[in-house]
């Protein structure tokens, strides 16, 4: 950027004044005279329009301003004209006022260009404080730190659940065995039964599963059971005899759903068949 703000250097100002500021717009001079040149304005003045240019001299630190003669005044506006629509100015050189902190103004010219002018050369010669800039970075940071503070909360909260419910949330199912060894009078045989219970993740049942054995004592009992179709009345998945050692074996399967009236609860499961005579333990 070519302009910057300046002070203003006032032998007269008095000790409670407030201290004034211009903004420079531009310091240049014209490559076939031997003159410089200033255009500016009163700092936070913009809204009386109000641009003063004129020539300049420096000393040490210091722009100090004089008015320009009259048959001069085509060459500041030329150049204002072409900086503020974007024409090659080449046959005008910018001076550098970076290391100037101070204007004194002797007498000046000025012209009423209005406010929204004014704006256009600050916006094309001033540069910006990155304030808004780094406000946004901050609003983003700050955002970005927000989101993770509640990401990590709830994966805490989560984490702390499932900590507390960890029964439940580390295993799939648990299954249970129970046994009961009997026997069967009226059939002449020993009685073997042996449950598979399986619990989800809540300790409910889901699958009852049943098999049971017939030993016979005799083959007679056996083939009359076998032959006369006694089998039958029983509920069975899959079944199968063995002559050899006279025993009927048989399976079944109860699905645990919405059809379900019996106890489900792992305690109140396993309760009921421990009353019944069975031996429960869990299996891997």
């Amino acid at each position: 950027m070519i302009g910057k703000i300046l002070k203003i250097k006032d032998v007269n100002m008095s000790f409670n004044q407030k201290e004034k500021n211009i903004v420079v717009f531009a310091c240049f001079s014209h490559v076939k005279y031997n003159e410089n040149y200033i255009i500016f304005t009163n700092k936070d003045e913009y809204g009386k329009g109000i641009l003063y240019y004129g020539t300049i001299h420096t000393k040490d630190n210091t722009i100090i301003i004089f008015d320009v003669k009259q048959d001069k005044e085509n060459v500041i506006f030329d150049f204002i004209n072409k900086l503020t629509s974007n024409f090659n100015y080449a046959e005008y050189k910018v001076i550098d006022i970076t290391n100037f902190t101070q204007a004194e103004i002797i007498s000046n010219n000025e012209k009423n260009v209005g406010s929204d002018f004014l704006t256009k050369l600050d916006n094309l010669t001033i540069e910006k404080p990155k304030v808004d800039l780094i406000l946004d970075e901050k609003k983003e940071t700050l955002a970005y730190l927000y989101f993770t503070l509640i990401v990590f909360i709830i994966l805490l909260f989560g984490a702390i659940y499932i900590y507390i419910n960890r029964d439940i949330y580390l295993k799939r199912y648990e299954n249970v065995a129970c046994t009961l060894n009997n026997v069967d009078d009226e059939l002449n045989a020993n009685y073997s039964e042996k449950i598979y219970l399986r619990f989800n993740q809540k300790s409910e049942l889901t699958i009852i599963k049943h098999n049971i054995s017939y030993e016979f004592y005799n083959k007679k009992d056996y083939n009359n059971f076998k032959y006369n179709n006694m089998w039958i009345e029983y509920d069975i998945d899959k079944y199968k005899f063995d002559d050899d050692k006279l025993m009927f074996i048989y399976n079944n399967t109860d699905k645990v759903d919405d059809n379900y009236k019996l106890i489900t609860s792992y305690d109140e499961v396993i309760s009921y068949y421990e009353e019944l005579g069975y031996k429960c333990f869990k299996e891997k």
